[in-house]
């Protein structure tokens, strides 16, 4: 059978009528209806109660309409909350850390800010350079955290000493840095030691110390070439002297290297036989006449 659905006129509940029902009572409200095609008619068989079981019928319709309506997911209500959560926590932490990093005892320079120049270990003689002169300005600036500059025999906070042993480091080597700091995270210390020559670096000086020397046959002017080179290494490497020798001479002096080459004629041949040390630089160049 045909069902007609109609909407109570009190409440507003829904009603379902079979076809052909002439009355029909709503379940919410309890309000009669005579039903004429739609409704023409509404009648209140208890009058009394009618506002009461109005207002009962609104609150029933309601509950039903919002039973049918999908809840809301609770994840749509967790992961903000979670998101949130976690926002707390890691601005919390990262504030403590901010504040940790800028503790400064009452100097009013955080250790972050005042060590930010310097590092330990192995360093370039360029970037120990820039160091010094860092130095140099802190302990200008800041007279309660002075920091001591040891190299060689040399300790000092001054800053004009400190410059002279800027002035006197090789910026062509590598260094050993070691930083040494205060009760309070503050450098206190800037040691300074030559560092040891890594292999590749030694070979790499050895091809360079090596470059104009050959060894072999060659006319006397071309060893004469090469005796100049032995004259101007000699001249500024204390560390690493070639010995030359030529018949009964055997020297490592500028002016005496050059009394043999004088010795030597222009187109006759001579044997050059060249000798290294362990770290592969030639120490020795031997003349003889072929």
């Amino acid at each position: 059978m045909k069902l007609v659905e109609l909407e109570c006129k009190n409440c507003g509940g829904s009603l379902k009528v079979e076809e052909g029902t002439d009355i029909i009572t709503c379940p919410y409200c309890n309000a009669s209806y005579k039903i004429d095609d739609e409704v023409k008619h509404v009648k209140y068989e208890d009058m009394e109660n009618s506002g009461y079981e109005f207002e009962k019928g609104r609150i029933k319709a309601q509950k039903e309409h919002l039973s049918s309506v999908a809840p809301i997911s609770t994840k749509f209500i967790i992961i903000p909350i979670i998101a949130i959560a976690i926002f707390i926590i890691f601005a919390v932490i990262i504030g403590v850390t901010f504040k940790g990093s800028r503790k400064t005892n009452g100097f009013g320079v955080s250790t972050n800010q005042f060590n930010l120049n310097y590092n330990n270990g192995r360093q370039p003689g360029v970037f120990v350079e820039d160091d010094i002169a860092d130095i140099i300005e802190s302990n200008k600036k800041y007279s309660e955290k002075q920091i001591t500059v040891k190299y060689e025999d040399k300790e000092t906070t001054n800053p004009e000493e400190i410059a002279e042993i800027k002035k006197s480091l090789d910026l062509s080597i590598h260094y050993e840095i070691t930083l040494d700091y205060d009760k309070d995270g503050y450098i206190c210390c800037y040691t300074i030691e030559k560092a040891a020559k890594t292999a590749d670096e030694i070979a790499s000086e050895a091809r360079s110390f090596n470059l104009f020397y050959r060894s072999g046959t060659s006319f006397g002017s071309s060893v004469g070439r090469q005796l100049d080179e032995v004259i101007k290494s000699n001249k500024t490497n204390e560390e690493r002297k070639i010995t030359v020798k030529y018949e009964d001479k055997e020297t490592t002096d500028p002016d005496e290297i050059l009394n043999i080459k004088s010795s030597l004629e222009d187109f006759t041949n001579y044997e050059v036989i060249l000798d290294y040390d362990s770290e592969g630089f030639i120490n020795s160049f031997k003349i003889q006449k072929k």
